[in-house]
């Protein structure tokens, strides 16, 4: 059966998580049989957000920290990085905290410039990707996602987080290509499947901060910090995500990344096929609450006529507003415009809803707008 690691941690000790760490490694075959001393291991984080860690949006430092501290007992290479949507790496890792421990740590900072191409013959959409070169010529690959629920994908988990091996702004134009939530889904799946591909004769291990969680309209902004508790690990980041859902009580129905790699055949999703190591399911009792207005499995919306008759805009707060442009400049199909010094002004036909503006703004100053009438209708009747 499918191993997935889940044990409980209310806190961001140093000493409990390297703990937890430890033992969740021995849950996975044992640190020093995945890891040599030869080997050049990448952490890949979550650094969407160049805020503090304690709002929930990325992974936190005190876990990164404990991870390289831990991985470091094996005498091996540490590489450390993301592809964050705009800013440059190390100063989005210094605004979220992560950059100090790197220094601290003396681990070596991704240079996420230089692009190679992975494959996956066997997709739905997508059968190529242009990603960071240093995170697919590692050795060993830990993927450290952040859970969360998110606005356009439902949640957020260990298989979402290899969207951030796509350098920078080249994530926006995949979501110009991939348009519609189900494909843009995916996408996503098709990538976590080049990915395993990729490293299918080398390691690929997934660890989970769930202690502090993000509910609502996640990924960033949007969302708020919950206490969840816990620390997950699997080798296999479709189970790690299914136990993820369950763990947080969200529907694993209305994730849509989670069923499309599920029935791409690239992991367990049916809880009954996991074996869950550690803490049981049951002694966790938190619901997240779930993120409004999501439409991830109707397909009719990769029409965009669709969308501009069903689906709400984003809604500019002027309140929060101050006017620093970054939404303009993540905007995929470059619909947002900011002239003048005025506020941003959208041209409502050619938004695709991808949310990329919310994510980004660091003054939570995006929400989703009033659902039109139509939209309200049918979105009821199909239970959206």
């Amino acid at each position: 059966m499918t191993k997935v690691s889940l044990f409980k941690c209310d806190d961001y000790h140093l000493e409990d998580l390297k703990a937890i760490i430890q033992k969740s490694f021995e849950a996975l075959g044992g640190l020093n049989n995945l890891i040599n001393e030869s080997d050049v291991v990448f952490l890949k984080v979550n650094a969407v957000s160049n805020l503090p860690s304690h709002l929930g949006y990325t992974t936190n430092p005190i876990f990164l920290k404990a991870m390289i501290q831990v991985v470091k007992e094996t005498g091996c290479k540490i590489i450390v990085g993301d592809n964050p949507p705009f800013h440059n790496l190390k100063k989005t890792l210094k605004g979220n905290g992560m950059l100090a421990i790197c220094e601290e740590e003396q681990v070596e900072i991704c240079d996420n410039t230089i692009l190679t191409t992975i494959t996956n013959d066997q997709n739905f959409h997508y059968s190529s990707f242009e990603v960071s070169k240093q995170m697919i010529d590692c050795d060993v690959l830990i993927n450290l996602p952040k859970l969360k629920t998110h606005a356009l994908t439902y949640f957020s988990g260990a298989v979402k987080n290899y969207f951030g091996l796509i350098y920078g702004l080249e994530k926006a134009k995949w979501h110009v290509k991939a348009s519609d939530p189900a494909t843009f889904s995916a996408m996503i799946a098709d990538l976590y499947g080049a990915v395993t591909y990729t490293f299918r004769d080398k390691v690929l291990l997934n660890f989970c901060d769930g202690v502090i969680a993000l509910e609502g309209e996640g990924p960033t902004t949007g969302g708020k910090a919950r206490q969840l508790g816990a620390i997950l690990a699997s080798k296999d980041a479709v189970a790690l995500d299914a136990v993820c859902l369950k763990l947080a009580n969200l529907e694993i129905e209305k994730s849509p990344i989670t069923l499309a790699a599920m029935k791409a055949d690239l992991g367990t999703g049916d809880i009954e096929k996991i074996n869950i190591i550690g803490d049981s399911l049951d002694s966790f009792n938190t619901k997240l609450v779930e993120p409004q207005k999501t439409h991830p499995g109707m397909k009719i919306l990769k029409y965009q006529w669709m969308k501009n008759i069903l689906l709400e805009l984003p809604k500019i707060n002027k309140n929060l507003c101050i006017k620093c442009g970054e939404c303009t400049k993540i905007c995929p199909p470059q619909t947002l415009k900011i002239k003048n010094g005025n506020y941003p002004t959208l041209k409502n036909s050619r938004c695709i809803r991808c949310w990329c503006c919310a994510e980004v703004c660091t003054k939570g100053a995006i929400t989703k707008g009033k659902r039109p009438l139509l939209g309200r209708i049918i979105m009821s009747k199909a239970g959206k």
